[in-house]
């Protein structure tokens, strides 16, 4: 696979770990099925966008809690602002 100029190295290689983790988290610990809702919370560092898409990969409705990322935000189903009282009750809400 071919590292874009504007990558170096130790950015790369952080890529394909936090996606890795995201999958990781969503597909074998969360076991995250279709129709499911996948909460990703804190979504605007580096896993919360390889999560909103996974989420998406695996059929579940993905929810983003409080993104500053954009990307995050424009690939999510739902977005939750911080100030809002849905988060709470997101965040309490049993799966």
């Amino acid at each position: 696979m071919e590292i874009p100029g504007e990558f170096d190295d130790e950015v790369a290689v952080t890529l394909g770990f936090a996606g890795l983790a995201a999958w990781y988290a969503l597909a074998r610990r969360a076991r995250l099925r279709p129709g499911q809702e996948g909460r990703v919370l804190g979504a605007g560092g580096a896993i919360g966008p390889f999560a909103v898409q996974i989420a998406t990969i695996l059929g579940a409705t993905s929810v983003v809690a409080a993104a500053r990322n954009p990307a995050a935000k424009s690939a999510a189903d739902r977005v939750v602002g911080p100030g809002s009282p849905e988060l709470t009750t997101l965040v309490l809400r049993e799966p």
